[in-house]
């Protein structure tokens, strides 16, 4: 138990960069599962809630005074400028006074204030209110930019729940949106979506911006005979092999499939690339093929 604690709590302050201070709350986390006692696990959970809330080496009394002196700034300044640096400021933290001043940072006058707002509230996602707040403002928002930035906080932090706006976003006329809502798609793994997702992938891959089309190349996940079809077809255009971008993400997509004959055909003569990161992911699509070990004893 203890090792584990220990072990918890040293890959947690490695992720926060927490500084020196660290480990005299890993000493009271190891102390109290050691003793098992009430008070013991009082100062477990207080250290817990410490180690979470610091953040780049401060104190939560630093962090609650930053917060503070930012509060001020921005309720006190007429200059959007001020404000936003201010809201820029708290960014980082996580304390709920932190995310009040966000919230009310989301009504700003001023665009740019509102975009630095929905940005930070990305570590208050699963709060419900922060959630809905940003559906809103991703559809709502009188700015472009604040659309956008909701839309992607989102997309970075997706659950089933969005799943209807994205699929919204996948038909805006703007590619950004598009790609942001295809992100936000791919990061939701329900089963249950599958199918719906297949569809709307498949005609994302056929997306009139290529910048689409290679930031879904990049990220699928989901793998099925429908979505391979889709794949395959770049390595059959016009001067595939000269499309860099393009081939080196589809060569990403297509590996852990098993490659029709001329699929793999393709890909082997790729082996032969002048370009060497085509030549390194046509290697590992091929060695990624289930049948590779079966085809290789056979010969």
């Amino acid at each position: 138990m203890v090792k584990r604690v220990s072990r918890f709590v040293r890959n947690l302050a490695k992720y926060r960069q927490i500084g020196a201070a660290s480990g005299n709350f890993m000493y009271l986390l190891i102390i109290s599962f050691k003793l098992m006692s009430i008070s013991g696990l009082i100062l477990l959970v207080i250290a817990s809630v410490t180690l979470v809330s610091c953040s780049r080496g401060m104190s939560v009394k630093q962090i609650n005074s930053a917060v503070l002196s930012a509060q001020k700034t921005y309720n006190s300044s007429s200059k959007w400028q001020d404000r936003e640096r201010a809201i820029k400021s708290v960014k980082p933290f996580e304390t709920k006074r932190a995310l009040e001043l966000k919230m009310a940072a989301t009504e700003d006058t001023h665009s740019k204030v509102r975009v630095q707002a929905v940005m930070g509230l990305a570590p208050f996602i699963r709060d419900d209110n922060v959630k809905d707040k940003l559906i809103l403002m991703s559809q709502k928002d009188r700015e472009i930019p604040v659309r956008y930035a909701s839309l992607k906080t989102l997309a970075n932090n997706p659950d089933i729940s969005m799943y209807g706006l994205f699929e919204k976003y996948t038909y805006d006329t703007d590619w950004l949106f598009r790609e942001i809502a295809y992100r936000g798609i791919m990061g939701i793994t329900d089963e249950q979506m599958n199918e719906k997702s297949t569809a709307l992938l498949i005609r994302g891959l056929s997306d009139s911006q290529e910048t689409v089309q290679i930031t879904i190349l990049k990220s699928i996940k989901l793998q099925n005979d429908e979505l391979y079809q889709s794949i395959r077809k770049n390595f059959f255009i016009k001067d595939y092999e000269k499309k860099i971008t393009l081939l080196c993400a589809t060569l990403k997509a297509v590996k852990g499939y098993n490659m029709d004959i001329r699929v793999r055909e393709r890909v082997e003569q790729l082996i032969l690339h002048q370009n060497k990161e085509v030549r390194v992911l046509a290697l590992r699509a091929l060695k990624s093929e289930p049948d590779y070990v079966n085809r290789n004893n056979k010969k």
